[in-house]
């Protein structure tokens, strides 16, 4: 096993090694520009979740937004006015009563409600 390997390794080392400086550099540039928009991503998620805020249909919303906005989904529904989409009513049933109920048919086919 241990030959296989070995094999491996200084095959990987050979191309490497083929590349030139020029084509090291580049993939040592390419490399580290996709590390830095991986980490650039993710940070960005992170402090605005760190900083209370909740993302609904693509855009960022504050506390107090999300919470009108939550309101105005609440009232539409009570209302009856529109048909509401099966994002809009996830997000609705975990603002109100976060992930601690869940339907009972949940997943089943329940219907129009089955979110």
């Amino acid at each position: 096993m241990q030959g296989g390997l070995d094999g491996i390794v200084l095959g990987i080392q050979d191309w490497w090694q083929s590349l030139g400086d020029t084509g090291r550099w580049l993939i040592w540039m390419a490399s580290g520009l996709l590390g830095l928009a991986i980490w650039s991503a993710v940070s960005y998620i992170v402090l605005h979740r760190l900083a209370g805020h909740r993302r609904f249909h693509g855009r960022w919303y504050d506390r107090s937004e999300y919470a009108q906005l939550m309101q105005v989904l609440w009232e539409d529904q009570q209302a009856g006015s529109r048909v509401m989409s099966r994002s809009e009513l996830s997000a609705l049933r975990r603002y109100r009563y976060g992930h601690a109920v869940k339907p009972i048919l949940s997943g089943k086919g329940g219907g129009y409600f089955d979110v």
